[in-house]
């Protein structure tokens, strides 16, 4: 009979870490952390992309990108969002979801990160080719599938008897051996699959840039007047940070940090591809110690804006700290643990009080993550407002996410009222009709002086 990947009677965990269940049940009830894995496991419906170009252009983009999915077999509908006017949504008019049968069919497995590629439109590449059985040649249609466990050596010739997860059926471009010599170009061309996501990477990459819906809220809650000085904490790999210099109109900087140099570097290049390298300078520097002693203050030229940097040196801030990540769809598997999922939080809190010391009287400061973990979102706002006397919680417009959530889980000690719940931006991924991954948005405002 055939055989489909919607008939599995046992789908593989996606949370799969220690208590991580429990942990977000604690939150939410058993129910919806059930809701939640399955819609994990698929991508969202409609794939979004951010127009690059000056607003008055974006319909003129859209056209072109319509006119290039037409180009390449069609089935989707490029339009653009109804509340972010710079933000293109493309939509299947097929049905998303697709019977696929690999009966019969040899098979290739790929890494986790690959696999969720697939599923969102993307080919596969030879370095994300983790096995393929004896005797795949050029032309071959193969099964694909996602390794959800990583422990399978590169280069074995038989089947992945692991969890895995069949992710689409292709045909190889490769001999089995390019496979593994090969250090790029594509593999194999995907022509089942499990759902209608276009294939979109490097499609008119001077004037779109793939960003979730939520991600693309964060700018335009923090909207920067033109001639400020911004400072993006955790930048790479720098979507929002060219986000935020397009709002200035040519005017003012900003100034964007991560870790690493290679990090950096990415910054570097999106800000080249995308025409706003003039406005942003980014350095490598601990975000935790951008602050700056007061006693230098003095020591610094008039100007210089390399970190560390001065208290009250920013107009507007943007904190997008390391988080979980629960809640990215679509996504196969999550090893984090209970322990890994309270561990994020510390951090976040300390970042963000270090960012309230480097923002300007009457500034504003973005905070935002990508987990449905509350103790990232709401959690780190609740120990701001509790901690940091010149902050005040905003309306984090414009709205196109949901309202936060109360506390009051695993034993967290805060709590959000429900004035502040309605203040922040809390995307659901088990929304079908957000149709996206988790998120969370809150705005502040720093007081001209403490009342």
């Amino acid at each position: 009979s055939s055989i489909v990947h919607r008939m599995q009677e046992v789908p593989p965990a996606v949370l799969a870490g220690s208590g991580a269940r429990e942990y977000l049940a604690s939150y939410y009830g058993a129910e919806y952390v059930a809701r939640l894995e399955r819609s994990l496991r698929t991508p969202p419906r409609c794939s979004t992309l951010r127009a690059c170009c000056a607003r008055e252009h974006t319909e003129e983009v859209a056209a072109k990108l319509q006119a290039h999915i037409d180009a390449i077999g069609g089935g989707f509908v490029v339009r653009q969002h109804a509340v972010l006017n710079d933000l293109l949504v493309v939509e299947p008019t097929v049905p998303f979801v697709n019977a696929v049968n690999p009966a019969g069919l040899l098979e290739v497995t790929v890494d986790t990160h690959c696999g969720e590629a697939v599923l969102r439109g993307a080919e596969i590449f030879a370095p994300g080719v983790m096995t393929a059985e004896a005797g795949i040649n050029v032309g071959d249609r193969v099964a694909i599938y996602a390794d959800l466990v990583g422990q399978t050596a590169k280069g074995t010739t038989t089947k992945v008897n692991n969890e895995k997860s069949l992710v689409g059926i292709g045909v190889a471009l490769m001999g089995r051996s390019q496979f593994y010599t090969a250090k790029s170009g594509v593999a194999i061309r995907l022509v089942e699959r499990l759902y209608a996501c276009p294939p979109l990477n490097g499609v008119m990459e001077d004037q779109l840039f793939l960003q979730n819906l939520p991600s693309a809220v964060v700018a335009h809650v923090l909207n920067p007047a033109s001639g400020s000085l911004v400072l993006d904490m955790c930048s790479s790999p720098g979507g929002k940070t060219t986000h935020v210099a397009a709002f200035m109109q040519g005017t003012g900087r900003v100034i964007a940090i991560d870790k690493t140099e290679p990090k950096v570097d990415r910054i570097r290049s999106l800000c080249k591809r995308l025409g706003v390298a003039t406005r942003v300078d980014a350095y490598a520097y601990n975000a935790a110690n951008l602050l700056r002693d007061d006693d230098a203050t003095a020591t610094a030229p008039a100007g210089d804006c390399r970190p560390p940097f001065a208290p009250e040196t920013f107009d507007c801030i943007l904190l997008d700290p390391p988080c979980s990540g629960v809640g990215l769809r679509p996504c196969l598997r999550d090893s984090q643990s209970a322990t890994r999922l309270r561990g994020y939080a510390p951090f976040q809190r300390r970042l963000l009080h270090v960012a309230s010391r480097l923002l300007k009287r009457g500034g504003t400061l973005v905070y935002s993550t990508c987990t449905c973990n509350p103790d990232e979102g709401e959690g780190v706002v609740a120990a701001a407002l509790a901690s940091e006397a010149l902050l005040r919680l905003e309306d984090a417009r414009p709205r196109v996410g949901g309202a936060g959530c109360s506390g009051g889980g695993c034993g967290s000690g805060w709590s959000l009222g429900e004035a502040e719940r309605l203040l922040v931006q809390r995307f659901d991924a088990s929304d079908a009709a957000q149709d996206g991954p988790a998120f969370f948005i809150a705005k502040f405002r720093k007081l001209d002086a403490q009342s």
